[in-house]
């Protein structure tokens, strides 16, 4: 609860900071406008925009992750600590994922969006073992499991559309398409087993989703704000659901030019533990199976860049990047811990909507 709370904490002074702060830098008679850069979100944030009745975006986002070394709580671990009390230890994990979307503008007042991701799963893992494991393996294995995930279903609702300002939330659905059978050598065996928890490419339950999300601009920055939860109330056949997730983000960005913007954000991440327990796996043999061991909170400190097209050829179309940096990590662990995230996204919008292909093109009264 305490890490709940620290996570809330952070994001509402951050909130109140930055909604401050564009409110200062907005003169009124700003009209928001869809032709810039920053007109959009950073590459690490999702579901930030709506679009106009008849606009057709498809959408496309890597997201690079890599976790190397075990923390428990704020503390890091030694790994030969770790092996005193488990067979099978984690020492680092690379997780991929490739989303492929489309939003499509079904009203000025509603946006559909669905989208599937596909999923590799990089696990480097070692035991204590017995000698023959250690003579077969040299103490250590690599895993990978790899497939897509859980299509999600969401509808943004637009709630503001005044001046300078957005604001719109978010509902839907992930369904259950990703495996969360997977299996994988355990290392300490050398034996075909149920992958641990973070392993699986699937849920295996329907799970809602949730948020809202506000945008405003100026000449030359724009602020966002968006809070986000995945919400888990059903029990897969495993006899095991994983845990809720809470995000939170704001952020602020800077037009370069027509063509380019900065950003920075700050983003909390919490993630619950899952309730029940996969009966295929050793809670006891390796940490990444134990269902009390998953959850903890994140605060990043991601940095982006957004390039547009304003005319030719690529005329309305989008290319974000974001590196995520990890500022506080508390973890119920021994767990890995997040080194970095890159994030890349593509946005090609074919729609013509009501006036191009990112929507009109607001002007002043006047």
């Amino acid at each position: 609860m305490a890490r709940i709370c620290l996570a809330g904490l952070v994001a509402v002074v951050a909130t109140f900071g930055w909604t401050g702060a564009a409110d200062a830098q907005v003169e009124p008679e700003f009209e928001w406008t869809a032709e810039r850069p920053d007109a959009i979100a950073p590459a690490g944030v999702t579901g930030d925009r709506t679009y106009d009745m008849g606009q057709l975006v498809f959408w496309y986002r890597f997201e690079g992750t890599r976790l190397d070394g075990l923390r428990t709580g704020t503390n890091p671990v030694a790994v030969s600590s770790v092996l005193n009390a488990f067979d099978v230890v984690p020492l680092r994990q690379t997780n991929s994922t490739q989303i492929a979307g489309v939003s499509f503008g079904f009203s000025d007042w509603l946006t559909l969006e669905g989208s599937i991701p596909f999923l590799v799963n990089k696990v480097q893992q070692v035991t204590t073992g017995d000698t023959l494991v250690k003579a077969l393996t040299g103490f250590q294995v690599d895993t990978d499991r790899y497939g897509f995930g859980d299509v999600r279903a969401l509808a943004h609702v637009r709630l503001l559309e005044r001046g300078p300002y957005r604001a719109h939330i978010t509902g839907g659905v992930s369904v259950p398409t990703g495996s969360f059978y997977q299996t994988a050598v355990n290392p300490a065996t050398l034996q075909k087993e149920r992958a641990p928890y973070s392993m699986q490419i699937g849920s295996g339950t329907f799970d809602g989703i949730g948020g809202a999300t506000f945008t405003a601009q100026n000449d030359n920055t724009s602020t966002g704000i968006q809070a986000m939860g995945r919400f888990r109330p059903h029990w897969n056949e495993l006899n095991y659901r994983l845990g809720h997730q809470l995000e939170s983000s704001v952020w602020g960005a800077w037009r370069v030019s027509d063509w380019v913007s900065l950003s920075a954000r700050i983003f909390v991440h919490w993630q619950g533990n899952p309730a029940g327990a996969d009966a295929a796996l050793d809670a006891t043999e390796n940490p990444a199976a134990n269902p009390f061991l998953q959850g903890g909170t994140r605060v990043d400190l991601p940095l982006g860049l957004n390039i547009y097209f304003p005319e030719g050829a690529l005329h309305g179309q989008r290319i974000a990047v974001e590196y995520n940096i990890p500022i506080h990590q508390d973890l119920d662990g021994p767990q890995l811990e997040q080194q970095w995230q890159l994030s890349i996204g593509l946005r090609w919008a074919t729609g013509m909507g009501n006036n191009g292909p990112e929507g009109p093109m607001e002007e002043p009264e006047g």
